[in-house]
């Protein structure tokens, strides 16, 4: 069996990681892969070769070779020098550069930022009067996208929420919901059955929830329109309903 069984942890693999500053850092192999499984960059080389194109790289420090070459911003990268100096902050554009620690310092490249001023269209009354709440959909700090890692951790359990949606005091109130109820969540595309918690950090009007759990998908809400200029779906303003459940 050739491919990757899972996701090599950063500990089987020898290569780089780019963080969000921008910062190239060597990973070191301590521990063997379990069983069959092969690093990411082996995965694609041998698909490809396979395919009938043979890249012809023998290791990831190859692949940072070609990257060095063809990019500029990683001109003056490669693993020996990682290995020399420690990680450094892309564009590198050459063997002598320290890196970029602050990206754009003399300017952006096509000038000052340009700004452009966005109408606000808002709901008409009889869509308001159906889904009066605003849900935003977003992140768990001790949880990471879909949670397949991260809710196995035992030690993220001590801080473990749980799939849930966060209701205003005063709003469970008006909709005659108690804290730990579940409730049905309507939007004009779908339902979903949520566990509320009493939250005073979202104001009236807004509920909160995450993605991270099979038992609440959230997205299932989220209706099949991007914004004209972001192209990004309302995952921060999808209008929805609470309906209690018949008991």
């Amino acid at each position: 069996m050739w491919y990757c069984q899972r996701r090599l942890a950063a500990l089987e693999d020898y290569g780089t990681f780019t963080n969000t500053e921008r910062r190239l850092q060597l990973t070191r192999k301590v521990v063997d892969p379990p069983g069959d499984a092969k690093p990411d960059w082996w995965v694609f080389i041998e698909l490809a070769r396979r395919l009938g194109y043979d890249m012809g790289f023998r290791d990831s420090s190859d692949i940072m070779k070609e990257m060095a070459r063809v990019a500029p911003v990683f001109s003056g990268l490669g693993h020996e020098r990682l290995e020399r100096e420690g990680g450094l902050q892309w564009p590198v554009p050459g063997g002598s550069s320290p890196g970029t620690p602050i990206l754009y310092a003399d300017g952006f490249p096509r000038g000052r930022a340009r700004f452009r001023v966005i109408g606000w269209r808002g709901l008409d009354v009889v869509m308001e009067r159906l889904y009066p709440y605003s849900l935003i959909i977003g992140r768990e700090r001790a949880q990471y996208h879909t949670a397949t890692m991260t809710s196995r951790s035992p030690v993220l359990k001590v801080i473990w929420r749980g799939p849930i949606v966060e209701v205003n005091p005063e709003d469970m109130r008006v909709e005659g919901v108690e804290d730990g109820e579940i409730v049905r969540l309507v939007s004009p595309v779908g339902e979903v059955l949520a566990r509320v918690k009493a939250s005073a950090r979202v104001p009236r009007g807004v509920l909160f929830t995450t993605f991270h759990y099979p038992e609440l998908l959230a997205n299932a809400l989220v209706p099949a329109v991007l914004n004209p200029i972001t192209k990004t779906p309302a995952y921060k303003d999808t209008r929805v309903r609470i309906e209690k459940l018949k008991r």
